[in-house]
């Protein structure tokens, strides 16, 4: 079953949005979203890190945390 769901998206978003409509060839922004979460919920782990500018070390779990 399909619910509504309302997201806020910037204009960083929605050129994300265009890309994968374009890439992938899928007609509308809502299957442009649901093809993404599921090629990222399938996909192997990718640490992402919100300090691109800092050297982090890969904690116990193989995590990156800050220096």
């Amino acid at each position: 079953m399909r619910k509504i769901t309302t997201i806020r998206l910037d204009d960083a978003d929605r050129a994300a949005i265009a890309v994968i409509r374009q890439r992938y060839g899928v007609v509308s922004d809502s299957d442009a979203m649901r093809l993404a979460l599921r090629l990222v919920a399938e996909s192997k782990r990718v640490d992402i890190r919100q300090d691109a500018g800092k050297v982090g070390e890969a904690d116990h779990n193989g995590r990156n945390e800050p220096a």
